[in-house]
């Protein structure tokens, strides 16, 4: 399961939920109310965000779906090894490990104020982009790019397109 360079020990502690969800007690914890979980995610994950009420709201149907907790539970734990995937995926999987290099121009949008998916760990990427691989920095900005600064991410998008 694991490739490449280890995490450091700030991007462990930043995938904490990653690890509680491979306990029991993790799983019990978030089957017995998601919402309350996802709120606190959305705090910490993007501590600059001064998201509405509205946004929230506008979440909370995807956190009550029956199907969120066994997916979510599952996918972490398959990613460390602790669950099986689908056998369905085998032979996709195999073509991912090890990482296969992507051939096609990347542009990368990276929050510097994301709080779990540490700005370091996009850093030194060209490698695996052979075509080339750009990052783009969003001061401010947490993990939510997308709804954070909608605007700039479009940008990006057509930039990319042109």
């Amino acid at each position: 399961m694991f490739q490449g360079k280890r995490e450091s020990l700030e991007q462990v502690r930043a995938y904490w939920y990653q690890w509680y969800f491979n306990t029991e007690r993790g799983r019990a914890a978030f089957e017995a109310d998601p919402t309350p979980f996802y709120e606190y995610i959305w705090r910490t994950w993007s501590p600059k965000w001064n998201y509405s009420p509205e946004e929230i709201e506008s979440a909370r149907p995807a956190w009550s779906n029956p199907q969120l907790v066994p997916f979510v539970i599952s996918y972490y734990r398959h990613r460390y090894g602790n669950a099986p995937g689908a056998p369905a995926y085998a032979e996709q999987q195999a073509k991912l490990e090890p990482m296969p290099r992507v051939d096609v121009p990347t542009l990368f949008g990276c929050g510097l104020a994301d709080a779990v998916n540490l700005p370091t760990s996009s850093e030194g990427q060209e490698a695996w982009f052979p075509k080339g691989y750009q990052r783009i920095e969003f001061p401010g900005v947490g993990h939510f790019p997308q709804r954070e600064v909608p605007r700039s991410v479009a940008d990006l998008i057509r930039r990319a397109l042109v």
